[in-house]
């Protein structure tokens, strides 16, 4: 059976109020070689039901469902590479496509070969389907330097609605399985993926409302907890064990960012001139949330609770009795990343408070015995790769000794 032009990637959780709408939208497009990929992430709701029901009655619809939820990241990258058409795209569970997204979207690519994605202008509605606002981007990711593209979008992207376009799926695969690499259940997986198509080639935008998204009434409302509900909410969100110990989510978000100008085809002298401006941008653009984390970060460690969570924040801030048993049990690797990190720190705001005595607390934490902490530096050669590189390894394995 030859592959459909355009496979339509649908990952859901729980969507039972939306889901059979945007189904019903996407089997009415004017566009017909399509496929729609369904990866349930073990919803606990009547999601299921709808979708086999929907499935049976139009054979483009394939449906699966996880025996475990797997995280949003993960079950997105279980879709991509379920298919092998040329053409991808993303279609959250609260999205209503108009008839001829896909054609009109598709078309562009294909009179555009330099371009990577297509997407267009969404219009949201409030919890009663009215009008509330229409979104496009006055910034575009169309300039054809890589470097300018690069730059606009980690300063002016807002809503990430071009990974909501439609995409050259050679590039998204490419780009989605670096972004993985990178990622790590962190923060802002779609900014990152974005940042690497645009690396690569153009982000067009289609003139035309074909996209409609439901916004949720609690992204209205004032979290009265600030930047800490919406770390839990991407915890949350991505089934993730990041909350659990001192984290630096922006701090590696900007770090990440570099990563993929270093890994990216531009040459040397392009890189170069490229990773100032980026870092200058992204450390003004979240200094607000890079204040927070490290805030945060440093008075934990002062205070030796290397384990406590976003939830143990909370449960402080409500003044409750935090467990600390976790506390004296450390993880080599954890603690080696922490330093890690606030060595990047350092790199990118030098003269920051307290830095040194933070670094100097982790080192004390990693414990006295030389000969079992040099043994698990050499174990970690074959760790993920989102544990501590071979040359901060290196550097470590002197200190200890």
């Amino acid at each position: 059976m030859a592959e459909p032009k355009l496979t339509i990637c649908v990952p859901v959780y729980n969507g039972e109020k939306t889901i059979a709408t945007l189904l019903k939208s996407l089997t009415s497009q004017t566009m017909e070689d399509i496929r729609i990929l369904v990866s349930d992430n073990n919803s606990e709701d009547n999601t299921g039901k709808i979708c086999k029901n929907m499935a049976s009655r139009d054979s483009r619809i394939v449906y699966s469902k996880n025996p475990e939820n797997l995280g949003l990241i993960f079950n997105f990258a279980h879709l991509f590479m379920a298919h092998s058409s040329p053409f991808t795209a993303y279609a959250a569970a609260d999205l209503v496509w108009k008839p001829s997204m896909a054609e009109k979207c598709v078309q562009t690519l294909e009179e555009n070969p330099d371009a990577l994605v297509a997407y267009p202008y969404c219009q949201f509605l409030d919890d009663d389907k009215k009008t509330d606002e229409i979104y496009f981007d006055k910034i575009t990711f169309d300039d054809p330097d890589p470097s300018t593209r690069f730059l606009n979008v980690i300063k002016y992207l807002g809503w990430t609605t071009p990974f909501l376009g439609v995409m050259r799926t050679f590039n998204a695969a490419k780009s989605y399985m670096f972004t993985m690499y990178l990622y790590n259940e962190d923060l802002a997986g779609d900014n990152l993926l974005l940042a690497n198509l645009a690396l690569q080639g153009r982000i067009l935008q289609v003139p035309e409302i074909l996209l409609q998204r439901t916004k949720d009434s609690s992204q209205k409302e004032k979290l009265p907890h600030g930047l800490l509900d919406r770390y839990l909410k991407i915890d949350k969100m991505n089934a993730s064990p990041s909350g659990q110990g001192i984290r630096l989510p922006t701090i590696n978000y900007i770090h990440n960012h570099c990563k993929l100008i270093a890994h990216s085809d531009l040459s040397l002298e392009e890189k170069d001139k490229l990773v100032k401006p980026a870092i200058s941008a992204l450390l003004s653009r979240y200094q607000g949330q890079i204040h927070f984390e490290l805030q945060r970060a440093l008075k934990l460690i002062s205070l030796a609770k290397f384990r406590q969570g976003w939830e143990d924040d909370l449960k402080e801030i409500n003044k409750e009795e935090i467990d600390r048993t976790r506390y004296h049990h450390l993880d080599f690797v954890y603690v080696a990343r922490l330093i890690q990190e606030m060595e990047f720190v350092e790199a990118l705001m030098p003269g920051y408070p307290f830095i040194h005595f933070a670094k100097a607390v982790l080192y004390n934490a990693l414990g006295r015995n030389k000969e079992t902490q040099l043994a698990l530096i050499q174990q970690l050669e074959h760790t993920p790769a989102h544990q501590p590189s071979k040359d901060f390894l290196s550097m470590l394995t002197k200190k200890v000794a």
